[in-house]
């Protein structure tokens, strides 16, 4: 009897061993079917700004996916048309990221005690001297010229002031700078008539103007006089960056996922801006960046569009900023930003 009893509790254990493996063996299957089966990452909403003219150009690849449903993140954007229409909202979160003048963002950086970053250059100078005739070879035949600009207190008035003192040319008594028309498309409409020698303008609004105005030309181009103004100074490694990708700091900190999937897509956009000038003219002026395509392609060549990040970004528009802080301290916001200014990914 007692061989009996010993014999039935091995045969109840060695069916409990079974039992047990099978449960394990099942619970390890529903843990791999359920990695399998996990859902891909959630898109991010991201309120996003950007501005008509070159500051916007690269962006325009992004904003077709986005308009299409096709973007990483589900972005809510507006194209405006000026700066000013952006800066209070990045602050306040009502936007995320914003396209911005380099000059802007540091402004708006030390006036909100760091309540945006920049993430990106995303446009060298768009920046061009055009003149009447063929006068004006050298830089050094500006003297006694009236040159008018549309930029009086921003980066055209310091690039070009920069630029001309260390060409030897003092301004208000070699050369006359005239703030008159501050607006873009006045001052091309008064240079149209032929009441102007010597213009400093932005693309389009360059192209814009030579269209209107067959006496016309570009003189030069000022990122090449500023390269040759500091390649003896302490600033020779800098660039003239007009413009940027800012964030609201709030937004990367939460959601640094966002952001980065961002700068993913913008990067790709901007090389196919690059890559081929037609197609994207066409993609730019139906995201409403620039009104026409033809505009569009005209000025791409001369737009200097890029997409510059981390610390490349920091090392090359540091020396920018010293040069505007040297000029005007107001230029940058009454301070050069320090480094939580730059967001390095």
């Amino acid at each position: 009897m007692k061989k009996l009893i010993s014999m039935l509790l091995a045969i109840v254990m060695v069916l409990g061993l079974f039992t047990a493996c099978g449960a394990n063996t099942n619970t390890d299957t529903s843990s791999v079917q359920s990695i399998q089966s996990k859902e891909p990452d959630k898109k991010e909403d991201v309120k996003l700004a950007t501005l008509m003219g070159p500051t916007g150009m690269g962006m325009a690849y992004l904003l077709d996916a986005a308009k299409k449903g096709e973007a990483q993140n589900n972005y809510d954007f507006t194209v405006y048309s000026g700066p000013e229409e952006v800066t209070a909202k990045l602050v306040s979160g009502q936007i995320d990221i914003a396209a911005l003048p380099t000059n802007a963002a540091a402004t708006l950086y030390n006036k909100s005690n760091g309540k945006v970053k920049i993430i990106a250059l995303n446009t060298l100078g768009v920046l061009y001297l055009v003149t009447k005739g063929d006068s004006i070879k050298d830089v050094s035949d500006l003297k006694g010229k009236t040159i008018y600009v549309s930029g009086q207190g921003a980066t055209p008035e310091y690039a070009l002031t920069y630029v001309l003192n260390e060409n030897g040319l003092k301004v208000g008594t070699d050369v006359k700078l005239d703030f008159t028309y501050a607006n873009h498309d006045d001052l091309v409409a008064f240079a149209a008539s032929g009441k102007a020698d010597v213009v400093l303008l932005p693309e389009p609004k360059v192209t814009a103007l030579l269209t209107k105005n067959a006496e016309l030309k570009v003189a030069f181009d000022l990122n090449d006089l500023w390269t040759d103004a500091v390649k003896d100074t302490e600033n020779k490694d800098s660039i003239i960056a007009m413009g940027c990708i800012a964030v609201n700091t709030a937004f990367a900190e939460s959601k640094p996922q966002a952001v980065a999937k961002f700068l993913e897509e913008y990067e790709a956009s901007v090389k196919k801006v690059n890559d081929d000038h037609t197609a994207a003219s066409q993609v730019i002026a139906e995201v409403g960046i620039v009104p026409a395509a033809p505009v569009a392609l005209k000025a791409l060549p001369r737009c200097n569009i890029v997409c510059i990040t981390d610390n490349e970004m920091k090392d090359k528009i540091n020396a920018f900023y010293n040069v505007l802080y040297t000029a005007n301290p107001a230029s940058v916001g009454g301070k050069l930003p320090d480094d939580n200014f730059y967001y390095i990914g």
